[in-house]
């Protein structure tokens, strides 16, 4: 799976819209396009010498439109597909290409996901709250807005991703939601986020 290294994290479900600029991506676009239209985004970390390397858990993006401009650049509408963990690694004409295992939530049972809806409704009424009390919040109004609108999941686990994906914080806190394996774990997480994150 071919890879972009970027400082971002992207997640299942949700639109994922990019400009990209630099020669390697822009070859490493143009044989995706040839192929299955998909690629991997990854955010990246350092290790232990201290040097910038891919995170080992990312998202699969599949491509829905390019627009190529003049100059050489693409605006491109991506959508997360799929989740993987990278095994390997190796680098081919300025980009990497990563040898990949899918990377899947564990199974849920029903009475587990019944609670996983009403957790992601309180959650729901929790940002409402916050942004009652926090009018000048331009943050969270945004979140209102679209929580009212028909682009939000209703089912818990794609809302977890989607909130995720929106909610303004930085990009440790979603790479932690990216790598937990239960719509459970990331809604308690994010309500978590939402209590101790200040608005201002």
């Amino acid at each position: 799976l071919p890879l972009f290294i970027l400082n971002s994290v992207a997640f299942p479900g949700v639109p994922f819209p990019m400009q990209i600029f630099e020669p390697r991506y822009r070859l490493m676009l143009r044989r995706c396009l040839e192929g299955h239209r998909k690629f991997g985004l990854v955010s990246c970390e350092k290790n232990a010498e201290g040097e910038l390397v891919p995170c080992t858990i990312g998202t699969c993006l599949q491509i829905r439109d390019v627009k190529v401009l003049e100059d050489g650049r693409s605006f491109v509408d991506t959508i997360g597909w799929r989740r993987f963990k990278i095994s390997d690694y190796y680098d081919i004409d300025g980009y990497k290409i990563a040898k990949i295992l899918w990377y899947e939530d564990k199974e849920r049972s029903v009475d587990q996901r019944e609670q996983d809806d009403k957790l992601a409704d309180q959650i729901r009424l929790k940002i409402f709250e916050l942004s009652e009390k926090n009018p000048t919040c331009s943050g969270l109004n945004e979140l209102t807005d679209f929580l009212v609108s028909d682009e939000v999941p209703k089912d818990s686990n794609n809302f977890s991703f989607w909130l995720a994906a929106f909610l303004p914080i930085n990009g440790w806190f979603k790479q932690n939601m990216l790598e937990f394996q239960t719509t459970e774990d990331r809604l308690n997480y994010l309500k978590g986020v939402l209590v101790m994150k200040p608005h201002d």
